[in-house]
C-alpha cells in the first residue's frame, strides 16, 4: 500500500469510528445495553488499529498481521454497523 491509501484508509476508519460512538450513544439511550458493548468493543478495536498504522512505513506483506488486514477494516466495521442498525431497528417497531 502506499501513503496515499494508508492516508485515506485513517480517514475512513475516523468516519466509521465516528459513526460508531454515534451507535453507541443510541443504543445506551434506547438502553440497549448489549448492542453498546458491542459496539464499544468494536471501537476499541478500531482504535487500536490506528495506533498501530505508521504513515511513514506504508503497509507491505511483512508488516504485522492487523496491519495487513486495514483494508478489511472498514468492511468490519460496515458490517458491524449495518447489524447494530438492524438491532435498533427491530427493537424500535417491538416498542
Amino acid at each position: 500500500m502506499e501513503f496515499k491509501e494508508v492516508c485515506d484508509n485513517i480517514k475512513v476508519m475516523g468516519n466509521d469510528l465516528m459513526h460508531l460512538e454515534s451507535r453507541k450513544v443510541q443504543a445506551i439511550e434506547g438502553e440497549d445495553f448489549e448492542a453498546a458493548k458491542v459496539l464499544k468493543a468494536e471501537i476499541l478495536r478500531l482504535k487500536k488499529q490506528l495506533e498501530l498504522i505508521d504513515p511513514h512505513r506504508p503497509l507491505n506483506r511483512h508488516a504485522h498481521p492487523s496491519q495487513r488486514s486495514l483494508h478489511n477494516v472498514t468492511h468490519k466495521a460496515s458490517t458491524i454497523t449495518n447489524t447494530m442498525d438492524q438491532s435498533l431497528n427491530q427493537r424500535e417497531l417491538t416498542q
